[in-house]
């Protein structure tokens, strides 16, 4: 009910308390550039390196990332998923780096919404966060074959991080990399440890062994080069084989040059790296190996991941049905009057702009669909120029390029930001296939095809831009499902239910 209540009265919402990546402490400075003055690095009398060298502990030792660290968690009032960047929340026109985040998010928005809320619903709400590192720009070490732009190394569970199992089992199907593992392993034990002169040469003994794993190929890096850096941690297990984070460090390459040799990566011209989609199809085939560590069942896994969510509507009484209509009522009296509809063929552009003009007939408000495949372009042209001087128009084609949106734009007598709107059905191309060949009405495209065109249109695809929202549009809406379609039609004063 308080999400409706935003949305509908259009106020922006409170951003939640940002839940900073806490600081992780070097093993032991391993010379060089690795450390500086304000890092932390374990003391040689610490427990915790007493626990990795006990000859029983168990140690994952995972590949350091060389990226910028974000932080990705939803919003518990409107569901909105949120990105961050060390202590703000970042939008896209804050660096260049970051101009991808926006089609990131929508193209792996059911995934992410499952891993942030922990796949529960009702009473049994989880907020976690999901942290990693976006590797789109170079910092220090080159990538040539990613697996994506975003790799994930940690998911924080209210006051615990999810142990590596755990970890494994909420991302394995998502689509989204984590980071490489190297080795799963014990140390020691060197000797039996009484007083600190002893501590000193079982680190010692222990750098022995842990800092060749600093020649480790980076698994990313296709030049033979090294990786950044090693991550250490230790799990603990609790009941019913699930556990949590229990201690984490790290060890980085004496010769690491932070920002790099030719400037700081966010002073310099972006050197954007590029995905190996070849390599990344293998990779998200096996990197998520300890989601069956130690013997772990299905069964754990799905506890992890939880139920699916199931949504429980209530009824309304009469009077709390007037409110709502009035609600809504007012909700319709905000939609811009000129909407751009953009997306592949069977993204859900024409569901949309039916139920949409739907919902305003039975309001008795009249808003014009010009559709090019019913319609030639030419009647497209002249209806989308005379229906928006005076009333609500959307244009329902795939305009996936900004020449193509501009130029609607202008057909529609270039109306100011405040009355017209951008909406991105961001569906990919195996979905939009999958629905085109299930067709069979279509106007263009016959049943059971649809394949070649809707690849090749894939390739132009431009997603819209914190640029372009900010000179054309009032409002930019990205969608990427069913269900955030009928979301938007709601915030737009709709009720999907009535305009099936």
């Amino acid at each position: 009910a308080l999400k409706l209540c935003y949305q509908v009265s259009g106020i922006v919402p409170p951003l939640p308390e940002l839940r900073k990546y806490p600081r992780t402490e070097h093993l032991f400075d391993a010379g060089g550039t690795s450390t500086t003055a304000d890092d932390l690095v374990m003391a040689v009398d610490s427990a915790m390196l007493r626990l990795l060298c006990d000859g029983e502990t168990k140690v994952v030792i995972e590949e350091k990332i060389d990226g910028a660290n974000l932080g990705i968690s939803m919003c518990p009032i409107t569901g909105e998923i949120l990105v961050q960047n060390r202590s703000h929340y970042i939008s896209t026109g804050e660096h260049a780096q970051f101009s991808q985040i926006v089609p990131w998010v929508e193209t792996h928005r059911n995934a992410l919404s499952k891993i942030l809320t922990g796949g529960t619903s009702g009473t049994k709400k989880r907020a976690l966060t999901l942290f990693g590192e976006w590797v789109v720009a170079r910092h220090s070490i080159p990538y040539q074959k990613l697996p994506g732009y975003f790799v994930a190394f940690d998911l924080l569970d209210g006051d615990h991080f999810c142990s590596r199992t755990e970890f494994h089992c909420a991302m394995q199907g998502s689509g989204i990399p984590v980071v490489p593992i190297i080795t799963v392993r014990t140390f020691g034990p060197y000797s039996k440890i009484q007083n600190s002169n002893n501590m000193a040469q079982m680190l010692s003994k222990f750098q022995e062994e842990v800092r060749p794993m600093l020649d480790t190929p980076s698994v990313f890096r296709s030049d033979g080069g090294t990786v950044e850096g090693v991550v250490l941690r230790i799990d603990e297990n609790q009941a019913e084989g699930h556990g949590q984070l229990l201690h984490k460090c790290k060890i980085v390459r004496p010769d690491f040059i932070r920002g790099c040799e030719d400037g700081h990566w966010a002073t310099r011209q972006i050197e954007k790296q590029q995905i190996d989609y070849g390599f990344a199809q293998s990779y998200l085939d096996q990197c998520y190996s300890l989601s069956k560590d130690d013997g772990v069942s299905d069964d754990t896994c799905d506890v992890v991941k939880g139920p699916s969510p199931q949504k429980h509507e209530p009824a309304l009484s009469k009077k709390e049905k007037q409110e709502f209509e009035a609600l809504m009522s007012r909700a319709r009296r905000r939609v811009p009057r000129c909407i751009v509809l953009c997306g592949l063929p069977a993204s859900g552009k024409s569901t949309f702009a039916a139920r949409l003009a739907a919902g305003f007939a039975q309001s008795k408000t009249s808003l014009t669909v010009v559709n090019q495949d019913k319609l030639g372009r030419k009647e497209c042209v002249a209806l989308a120029g005379r229906a928006s001087r005076h009333n609500r128009v959307i244009i329902d084609r795939c305009n996936l390029s900004k020449k193509e949106r501009d130029e609607w734009v202008q057909i529609m007598h270039s109306p100011p930001k405040g009355e017209i709107a951008l909406v991105h059905f961001s569906a990919d191309c195996e979905t939009c296939v999958s629905r085109a060949q299930a067709r069979t009405d279509h106007e263009t495209i016959p049943f059971g095809r649809g394949e070649r065109i809707i690849q090749k249109l894939s390739k132009n695809v431009e997603a819209p831009t914190e640029e372009e929202r900010r000179k054309v549009y009032g409002v930019v809406e990205f969608v990427h499902s069913f269900d955030e379609s009928n979301d938007l039609l709601r915030r737009w004063g709709i009720d999907p239910e009535s305009v099936r």
